[in-house]
């Protein structure tokens, strides 16, 4: 990811922790970052928008959406890859945010790979492939988690 997107998203997440503090006094939640995580069929709904907009041929990052406002930061994408078609297969588990399987198959291709995107927020809401969430919380680790989800080893 390069680092002016890094920076971004780290002041993004830092901000909404901040937040949380200043406004934790004055409401009583088992969980402060609640209010950022979006609902089920909202976030379901952004993450459609964004595979809707990959196979109109959108670049990444884009996600064709004007409210909510949705950023997308998809940084293993690479911008000449196109997509012939997808599936959102659910909800997986995420902490403090809402997460999705999509079953995707490209252009030239009969092989389906299974990604995960991570929205978090609500207007506006981010929508993070997993590997690119994973790397806003290295700080700075220059071994990126591989495709399967194991750590990356570290030399």
């Amino acid at each position: 990811m390069n680092l002016f997107l890094r920076s971004r998203v780290r002041l993004l997440a830092l901000g909404m922790a901040l937040g949380t503090v200043f406004t934790g006094c004055q409401q009583e939640s088992k969980n402060p970052f609640e209010r950022y995580v979006p609902s089920h069929e909202a976030a379901k709904e952004a993450v459609t928008r964004i595979m809707e907009g990959w196979l109109k041929g959108l670049p990444p990052g884009e996600s064709g959406s004007k409210q909510p406002e949705v950023h997308v930061v998809d940084q293993t994408r690479r911008a000449d890859q196109r997509l012939a078609r997808y599936e959102i297969l659910g909800e997986v588990p995420a902490d403090n945010a809402r997460a999705f399987a999509v079953r995707v198959t490209y252009v030239g291709t009969d092989e389906p790979e299974i990604l995960r995107y991570i929205a978090l927020g609500v207007d506006p809401m981010w929508i993070f492939r997993r590997e690119d969430y994973e790397g806003i919380w290295s700080h700075g680790s220059e071994a990126p988690a591989d495709r399967a989800g194991e750590p990356a080893k570290k030399p």
